[in-house]
């Protein structure tokens, strides 16, 4: 951490050398091409969901975790209400959509060059 944001600080070596490794593993995936990449597409959906259950039984065991879950449950009734919270929901959905829509060429790349996809 900085004093101000015109500190910027020094470079974090580690966070460089991690997407150094992150862009070998992608390049080392894709020279053999997409379609030899069956092994590492089940590793990558299955992976983040292995650690999603790890980080969720470490969080329900902290302590505190019920205070936690029973405020994260608790419905704000007044809040609902209020026009500020539908408008950052739909911030929120028009966010995730443009995230979702990057996807669509990169499945269609798996089609023929000659495929019909309007039909």
């Amino acid at each position: 951490m900085t004093d101000s944001i015109e500190h910027l600080g020094g470079m974090r070596w580690e966070l460089l050398a991690c997407l150094v490794l992150a862009w070998v593993i992608v390049f080392s995936v894709l020279r053999k091409g997409l379609h030899a990449s069956g092994k590492v597409v089940w590793f990558t959906a299955l992976f983040p969901c292995f650690m999603l259950a790890v980080l969720l039984i470490r969080a329900v065991t902290l302590k505190g975790a019920g205070n936690g879950l029973k405020a994260l449950f608790a419905t704000d009734w007044e809040g609902l209400a209020r026009p500020r919270t539908w408008i950052d929901g739909a911030t929120q959905i028009f966010f995730g959509y443009s995230i979702g829509v990057g996807t669509l060429p990169a499945l269609g790349s798996y089609n023929r060059f000659h495929h019909n996809c309007y039909r």
